[in-house]
């Protein structure tokens, strides 16, 4: 059995290597960090393959399949990464081109790594409401579990539509997780000034979890409030799933998959937020 301590070695080792020697990864990078961060998420039945292929969906450079367990990547990937924020960049004075690059596509290769593990918590959670949120959620899971698979396919089309795709439960869980799963291996690194980065993931993590909450006078609409009106253009099916459960789970589990949140919830995140990007203002001017 392969110890978890040393494949984080392994993925330290191959980021280091890249960054040592000021080079952006590559395929062959790719590849070694893909097949890695499969071991250390116990994947190895949810990602059987890594393609190098034009996709479909020109929005994307890398997508996850779980009819065919593979990976499928872009050949111009780097080109369609997107990039880590400029200004927020020159704000925690982040001036390393190529680390931040080389990051950027962990993150990128991780958000698809995490959906193959979305597909992992539906077979294995006994938490039936999180499993309903990613089966709805996830297009491949919708497919196989809709009887209509025209309706499943033109809601898999649908998905173009960056509205519907921002506020996809499975859409905002990947990303949330990919950053914080960026952030611990960012932690094994032999990088100069390793917190900076550590920190602008960190408020990248905090800014993300309310932007796609809409905040108006007496509410908060969340994603997923979003996202079931607009999957009922595309599969008439209702999402039964009351309040009462949905606020059972902590603030962070739902903000974790875009469920929603209460008012003065969202006001102390906001502030919370404000606070955490001072006290980083703060600390990399005196360090400065």
């Amino acid at each position: 059995m392969v110890k978890e301590s040393d494949v984080i070695s392994y993925i330290s080792f191959v980021l280091n290597r890249y960054n040592k020697y000021k080079t952006i990864l590559d395929k062959r990078g790719c590849d070694e960090l893909i097949h890695s961060l499969i071991l250390y998420n116990e994947l190895s039945d949810y990602i059987k393959e890594v393609k190098y292929t034009s996709l479909s969906n020109h929005h994307a450079n890398m997508s996850y399949s779980y009819l065919d367990k593979t990976i499928y990547i872009s050949p111009d990937f780097i080109d369609g990464i997107n990039k880590s924020s400029k200004d927020l960049l020159k704000t925690f004075k982040i001036h390393d081109e190529i680390i931040s690059t080389n990051l950027d596509i962990l993150h990128a290769l991780l958000h698809e790594v995490m959906h193959a593990k979305q597909y992992k918590v539906i077979d294995t959670t006994k938490d039936e409401t999180i499993k309903t949120i990613l089966t709805k959620s996830l297009v491949g899971a919708t497919y196989v579990d809709t009887y209509d698979k025209n309706k499943a396919i033109e809601f898999a089309d649908a998905t173009d539509n960056l509205k519907l795709y921002s506020s996809m439960p499975s859409e905002i869980n990947a990303e949330l997780n990919a950053i914080k799963q960026t952030m611990d291996i960012i932690n094994h690194l032999n990088i100069k000034e390793k917190y900076k980065y550590i920190n602008y993931y960190d408020i990248s993590y905090k800014l993300l979890s309310l932007k796609s909450y809409k905040y108006r006078l007496f509410k908060v609409i969340s994603p997923f409030d979003t996202f079931i009106k607009m999957r009922s253009k595309y599969i008439k099916e209702d999402i039964n799933i009351s309040r009462r459960i949905l606020y059972k789970y902590d603030l962070d589990t739902r903000i974790l998959y875009g469920l929603p949140i209460k008012k003065y919830e969202y006001n102390r995140l906001d502030r919370k937020i404000d606070n955490t990007l001072k006290e980083m203002l703060n600390s990399s001017q005196i360090s400065n």
